[in-house]
């Protein structure tokens, strides 16, 4: 994701500018200040492929505390706007260039949801970054007009039927848009709702003794991912060992820096089940029954950032959440080694996480609110060399001289 422009939506309003992204992305400010809401924003987005998009609007109080409720909100519009940038593969090679997406959806309430009022969607490749959008589709809602590219000139097809209720991206196989033939003139998009169902998300971290990571798992379910819940943990793990065994290595290792008696990870069976266990120096063992949070915490942090094959788009509330301080500059050192391999937009409250970004202050956001609505924006170097000659960041935070607090 490039950028992102969330208007009148959660705590975004009318007049939200657009909110460039870059591979890693730490986003700090004060509580209710909007860093889990843009997380939220992104979510949404994921869920436009599905059959059933709103869900995730449903479950978290209805439309009314989706739409944004400040000075003047009335029955406006909801939308997102956002520029995506995907790399074109030479077959067996590296990227030879890039391919822009622009993707806008307006939407408008209906009962406790939404329905789409608007949607846009461009195509261009960019070479030497020059633009030329060679193809869009774009829609009312219920009919959409498609432009496209066919050899040396210009084709088009009007009148294509769509339901209102959903996503084009979600209706890609319907009948009508497969008799236009969208998806074999126009075929990014399938691409784009790849993309955006791709995207992954780690906001409902669990604690205390009903932890899902706790409890023996199935073996021989499909693991690419750990879960949002953890539930698959000692899968993933298993991953890692029996196919990925130099990433296992390394989460030991990373898993001695956290707790010095650390002796080993093992992976038992147990009937047709697997659960993790850690063998300590004194040659005892103690099972996830018994593990603390912050050490199964930091299992699902290393099993999501050291993952080499990771979602192209990571979200991560309070990463930092169960961890003694003393190991959050490693964690720093974590989310930016897996920044070339994910995108990482990551929400911290820890200053000792920040100071970890010193020499690299662009990658921090600040998250307030003016005016009843979110505003996020990028620390620039330049501006801050001065300070951080005599200063750390997170010390900077903490005086209140990058702003991001309550006062």
């Amino acid at each position: 994701l490039k950028s992102i422009k969330p208007v009148n939506l959660l705590s975004f309003g009318p007049n939200t500018e657009e909110i460039e992204l870059r591979p890693l992305n730490i986003l700090i400010g004060p509580n209710g200040g909007g860093k889990s809401n843009l997380i939220e924003v992104i979510r949404l987005l994921s869920c436009l492929p599905d059959k059933s998009p709103w869900g995730t609007v449903v479950q978290t109080g209805g439309v009314d505390e989706w739409v944004w409720q400040g000075a003047g909100a009335n029955s406006a519009t909801s939308s997102i706007s956002t520029r995506t940038s995907l790399a074109v593969l030479d077959e067996g090679g590296p990227p030879n260039h890039s391919r822009l997406f622009d993707y806008s959806i307006s939407l408008g309430r209906l009962h406790s949801s939404f329905y789409v009022k608007y949607e846009l969607f461009r195509c261009a490749d960019v070479l030497d970054w020059n633009e030329d959008f060679h193809s869009s589709l774009e829609s009312s809602g219920e009919i959409a007009n498609l432009r496209f590219r066919q050899g040396l000139s210009n084709e088009s097809a009007n009148g294509i039927k769509l339901s209102p209720e959903r996503s084009v991206l979600s209706q890609l196989t319907s009948r009508s848009v497969q008799e236009a033939q969208v998806v074999r003139y126009v075929p990014e998009l399938n691409e784009i709702a790849e993309f955006f169902g791709s995207l992954e998300f780690h906001q409902d971290w669990e604690f205390g003794a009903d932890l899902s990571a706790r409890d023996p798992v199935a073996t021989g379910q499909a693991v690419e991912r750990l879960e949002e819940d953890g539930s698959n943990l000692a899968q993933m793990l298993a991953y890692f060992r029996d196919y990925h065994r130099p990433v296992f290595d390394e989460i030991g290792e990373f898993m001695k820096k956290f707790y010095e008696p650390f002796k080993s990870l093992e992976i038992r069976v147990i009937g047709t089940h697997l659960q993790i266990a850690i063998q300590e120096d004194g040659g005892f063992a103690t099972s996830a029954y018994r593990l603390s949070d912050g050490t199964l915490r930091w299992l699902a942090v290393l099993a999501v950032l050291l993952n080499p094959n990771p979602a192209p788009v990571t979200c991560i509330d309070e990463p930092e959440l169960g961890l003694h301080p003393d190991i959050h500059p490693t964690l720093a050192d974590l989310l930016r080694d897996a920044s070339t391999r994910t995108q990482l937009i990551a929400t911290t409250h820890s200053s000792g996480l920040v100071d970890a970004f010193s020499d690299e202050p662009e990658a921090v956001c600040i998250c307030e609110k003016e005016e009843g609505s979110t505003t996020i924006r990028r620390l620039d170097r330049d501006q801050l060399r001065s300070w951080l000659d005599d200063y750390s960041l997170g010390q900077l935070w903490a005086k209140g001289e990058i702003g991001g607090n309550r006062w």
